[in-house]
């Protein structure tokens, strides 16, 4: 925008100054830099409008490698690098203010079994197919990111112990009804979800502290049966 502004801005100085002087009158004289020349305007006007574009191109270029060095490539979810840099600035902020935080855990079920049984390449659709249920299913204002392997983190700032473990427990099951089709197959696959949730103030103010806390809380769900969303009042 500020190069095309500048473009058009030069433009209109060279119309107007065409339009109400004679830039090479030699009531001018001495021209001490040259007389008009508006062939070499124009150049210039090209030149500004080049220098723009390039801009644009170098700045677009660094936005979609930012993006993607935030991104995890598989399912497009953020990474674990950006996820706890916004983490740290969720906690920080919630603190400040005196807001509630939730911060959840949640693991496939049986993973393993699953590539086994059906295949890497089932595997990776499975982890696509819970990274768009999660995404659906949250705000705008929610962060959702791939841990690593078959794990994913869930921050829902501004949410009350209750509220986090209801949206949760309704990702879960939305989780385990989700069918979809084994690749190079006509078979449909399904799999489950176990989450461990932790909130701020209740179980801990510290960033690690909280990330481990729903750690454990996620053993417990695997422990307990798989399935199962640990957290608040379970």
């Amino acid at each position: 925008m500020a190069g095309a502004l500048a473009v058009v801005q030069y433009g209109c100085v060279l119309i107007a100054a065409g339009t109400f002087w004679d830039l090479n009158d030699l009531r001018y004289a001495p021209f001490t830099y040259g007389m008009v020349s508006w062939g070499d305007q124009v150049g210039r006007l090209i030149l500004l409008a080049a220098s723009g574009f390039l801009s644009t191109a170098i700045v677009v270029r660094s936005r979609r490698l930012r993006r993607l060095s935030a991104r995890d490539r598989l399912t497009g979810l953020l990474n674990r690098g950006y996820f706890e840099s916004r983490f740290l600035a969720e906690v920080s902020r919630a603190r400040r203010h005196g807001h509630q935080l939730a911060i959840a855990v949640l693991d496939v079920d049986r993973f393993k079994n699953f590539n086994d049984r059906y295949g890497h390449a089932s595997g990776d659709v499975a982890l696509r197919v819970l990274a768009e249920i999660l995404t659906k299913g949250l705000r705008s204002s929610d962060t959702v990111a791939r841990y690593g392997g078959e794990e994913f983190v869930v921050l829902l700032p501004e949410t009350t112990a209750r509220a986090a473990f209801e949206k949760l427990e309704e990702l879960r099951l939305a989780v385990a009804r989700a069918e979809f089709p084994i690749p190079r197959n006509d078979l449909t696959a399904q799999f489950t979800i176990s989450v461990g949730l932790a909130c701020l103030p209740d179980d801990g103010t510290d960033p690690s502290e909280l990330l481990d806390v729903a750690d454990k809380r996620l053993f417990e769900a695997k422990d307990g049966g798989r399935n199962r969303v640990v957290g608040w009042h379970t």
